[in-house]
């Protein structure tokens, strides 16, 4: 967070704005979610930066084939990362 900015809160999906509503129901549709991200969630404190991240930044690119290319790229990072992980957290049920 950059110095002197304040705490950012997550909106509540039931108390949101039907127009901030709307647009977590385009993202849920766009990347399969089932319910509003928190990121999108901070963002409807702000509908119209939230409107731009959908619609302009978003919708154009969700679902292409590059999209889910790079989706794929990062998940086999991911993945590979994990394995690397100790399993000291790991649950006795999950041994």
């Amino acid at each position: 967070m950059p110095g002197g900015a304040g705490k950012l809160h997550l909106i509540d999906p039931d108390l949101a704005a039907l127009d901030v509503q709307q647009l977590w129901r385009q993202v849920k549709d766009l990347f399969l979610y089932h319910a509003p991200a928190s990121d999108y969630r901070v963002l409807a404190a702000w509908p119209g930066f939230l409107r731009i991240a959908v619609e302009d930044i978003l919708a154009p690119v969700a679902l292409t084939a590059e999209y889910e290319e790079t989706a794929r790229w990062i998940q086999a990072i991911a993945r590979n990362h994990v394995a690397g992980l100790s399993d000291v957290g790991a649950s006795a049920a999950g041994r």
